[in-house]
């Protein structure tokens, strides 16, 4: 039988190391519910390493089988196959105004293709962009305009623009010491005309901010984000807040205010989320900024709130207006009485069970509150499963009605969707 660590001991290490070394971590981090996908992609034949939206029914997918896949979700196979790069693909992206996929892979040659969107919703004629000298890992478009920011093996990131025929890049600087990872753009609408905001992560075990205007180009650089740890994948919230996960097993949320304004800084999470029990590959964040989703090399699939904290206090005010209100109505029924006229005494009583009922669920979410005020932690509302292995790739995509579907692309050579559940905060 195993002997359990105390919990003081297991303090003192990082949490992937707790990961593994504790026999009571299931206990600790207890795994939501697995809900199954509702339908699963088959056809490639090596990893999915990349999956976009091309609109609410249609989809690319990129593989280290070399090739990219055009799917309808309402169809069990492909409707376009496209064989034009020459090595495994690690990255797919779609402009926002659906026009141009960005396709990123290993090697020399073909390594970023920019692919035409045909009004029939399949890829076009490829042209290749240039400039990288080895494997593209990463890309991603502007949410204002054509521009495409990209990560290499050489930690140099490339910005391009998709209207120009050249292939060349407009930009081109050297942020990391080795591979990046991830490039993302900011789509808060609070971000003023005139500056885009980036963010690119890398294996070095750092991750930096852009500013990018007309004349200038500036960045802030969080080394360190995951305690030395490579960072695989980062996006943000909002035009202050992102989030990453990396190689310590965990996702951060890091306030870009806390930082520099420029060069290098170490700067502290604001809060990590905790459960997963392996490398944490890749994320996607909702369009509204409330939920994200997260794909890890254990195989498993995670949904969150990104301020779980921040939703239990909206509840609680919710309730607490609830007890006033009722209050009210009491308070109605007694100065009736006080003054000689009608009243209902049924009102008040039911109104006392009822507010008195209210006050015990503030209660509770007051003691859930001060819970994650002391960990700094905050655990999973939902899990998919049924990947087999390493998931790299996701890919949020919200269709109305407060109703969201959800991809991942998996080692397991197979692409899954998911019908995104109705979710709040865990009670």
């Amino acid at each position: 039988m195993s002997t359990l660590t105390p919990i003081t001991e297991l303090q003192k290490l990082e949490y992937s190391e707790r990961a593994k070394s504790d026999a009571a971590f299931s206990y600790r981090y207890p795994v939501p519910a697995a809900i199954s996908a509702s339908k699963v992609f088959r056809g490639h034949d090596n990893s999915v390493d990349g999956v976009c939206w091309l609109t609410n029914t249609r989809f690319v997918s990129g593989s280290h089988d070399h090739t990219l896949r055009v799917w309808d979700i309402s169809k069990p196979d492909p409707i376009q196959t496209l064989k034009h790069h020459k090595n495994g693909i690690y990255n797919v992206c779609v402009s926002p105004n659906q026009k141009y996929v960005v396709s990123c892979s290993s090697g020399t040659e073909n390594n970023m293709v920019l692919w035409d969107v045909l009004p029939d919703g399949t890829l076009g004629t490829p042209r290749e962009l240039l400039g990288h000298p080895d494997t593209v890992y990463c890309a991603a478009f502007c949410p204002r305009s054509q521009v495409v920011i990209s990560g290499g093996k050489d930690g140099f990131v490339r910005l391009y623009d998709a209207t120009q025929t050249d292939g060349k890049p407009t930009a081109s600087v050297k942020l990391h010491e080795d591979i990046v990872t991830s490039a993302a753009f900011c789509h808060d609408s609070a971000v003023p005309n005139g500056t885009t905001l980036a963010l690119v992560t890398s294996r070095d075990g750092g991750m930096s901010a852009l500013t990018i205007m007309a004349d200038k180009t500036s960045y802030v650089r969080i080394n360190h984000a995951h305690e030395g740890k490579p960072v695989h994948a980062g996006a943000f919230v909002d035009q202050h807040t992102v989030l990453s996960c990396g190689g310590d097993f965990l996702i951060r949320k890091f306030d870009l205010r806390l930082l520099q304004t420029e060069g290098n800084t170490h700067c502290s999470s604001v809060l990590s989320y905790t459960g997963h029990t392996d490398v944490v590959k890749n994320i996607t964040v909702s369009p509204d900024g409330i939920k994200f989703a997260s794909c890890c090399a254990d195989g498993s699939v995670r949904l969150w709130l990104v301020d779980e904290m921040g939703a239990l206090r909206a509840r609680r005010d919710g309730i607490q207006q609830q007890v006033e209100k009722l209050e009210n109505e009491s308070k109605i029924q007694v100065g009736l009485h006080d003054s000689g006229a009608d009243f209902d005494m049924t009102v008040i009583k039911k109104n006392t069970k009822a507010a008195a009922e209210l006050r015990g669920a503030i209660r509770h979410l007051d003691q859930e509150i001060r819970l994650l005020e002391g960990r700094g932690e905050q655990e999973a509302v939902s899990s998919l499963g049924g990947h087999k292995t390493q998931v790299a790739a996701c890919a949020w995509q919200d269709i109305g009605n407060g109703k969201a579907l959800l991809l991942t692309g998996s080692w397991d050579q197979t692409v899954r969707l998911w019908e995104v559940p109705q979710f709040g905060v865990r009670l």
